[in-house]
């Protein structure tokens, strides 16, 4: 199955970050549509990972999936990654893979031991109000028309700006509990207008869709069907989470065989599934007789 790509009249993602940008004159050279341009954020992120320092460390906010945060990392310098904090509010961000094969925190955390990783509290209890847009209208009735669009934006999909949470951890304005409330945004952003910087409202219109390159796992074997049976060689693929080749076990072949130990070994939950990914070439027999629905007599 591939990725369907995003029609511009549907791809809101777009509208939102672009029209933001847009509206508060931020540099838009530091803004990446992945799906147009997948190396170009990874070398982005690279190059921030590659500055950060004992005294001045990368905060990376985990809004998403992982696999561009590993990606960075696995090609910025070994000596600077240690200086890189990760936070996280979501499980959700941590172990969802929209692929079996790509990589999550359990991989990053394999792949940077010393990179230190913060869970706060879970944004969501405040900020995502479940399909309620009242908490809201304080947004939708304020006088600055850029965060009336803002509200127009949240309407195009959930009110839950749990993410932006971690925005306002990060600069300090969910207090010591580490969770932001509504009434703490409403009193951050006054009733006064935000200052653009510039900014406008002609924000440029979304690309064309594009359907992007999926990186297919790298294996050292395809198993083949022979007389309508496969073997497959279980250590054959690169290890991914929390899998590792043991051999403590007697009676087993080769160097090991494969054993699941994640960290909470008499617990596992969703999150510390693992998926291995396994490449066959098989033959595709045809049933005429299922294929070719009989026809019926005259």
């Amino acid at each position: 199955m591939e990725y369907k790509p995003i029609a511009p009249e549907n791809n809101e993602m777009w509208r939102g970050a672009i029209g933001g940008q847009t509206r508060w004159g931020f540099d838009r050279s530091k803004f990446f549509d992945v799906a147009q341009n997948p190396e170009a954020p990874i070398k982005n992120l690279t190059h921030e990972i590659n500055q950060s320092t004992a005294d001045n460390p990368l905060y990376i906010i985990e809004a998403g999936p992982s696999e561009l945060i590993y990606q960075a990392l696995k090609a910025a310098n070994k000596s600077a990654r240690d200086h890189v904090v990760l936070v996280s509010h979501s499980g959700y961000n941590d172990y969802y893979k929209p692929r079996p094969w790509l990589r999550n925190l359990n991989d990053i955390q394999a792949l940077v031991p010393n990179l230190t990783y913060l869970k706060i509290p879970d944004q969501n209890a405040e900020l995502r109000t479940k399909g309620d847009y009242a908490p809201w209208h304080w947004l939708r009735d304020h006088a600055d028309p850029n965060l009336q669009w803002v509200f127009q934006r949240m309407q195009k999909g959930l009110p839950d700006v749990s993410d932006t949470g971690m925005i306002c951890w990060l600069i300090g304005l969910s207090g010591k509990d580490q969770k932001i409330t509504i009434a703490e945004l409403t009193e951050w952003f006054g009733s006064s207008a935000i200052p653009t910087n510039g900014g406008n409202t002609d924000a440029p219109k979304a690309p064309a869709g594009v359907t992007p390159k999926i990186n297919y796992p790298v294996t050292e074997s395809i198993f083949q069907e022979v007389d309508g049976k496969i073997v497959i060689e279980a250590e054959s693929v690169p290890l991914s989470g929390d899998w590792i080749l043991d051999t403590t076990e007697k009676g087993y072949t080769g160097k090991g065989y494969l054993r699941f130990m994640p960290k909470y070994i008499h617990a596992i939950v969703t999150q510390t599934r693992g998926v291995l990914t396994y490449k066959l070439r098989a033959r595709l027999i045809a049933d005429k007789q299922r294929l070719d629905p009989p026809r019926k007599k005259k």
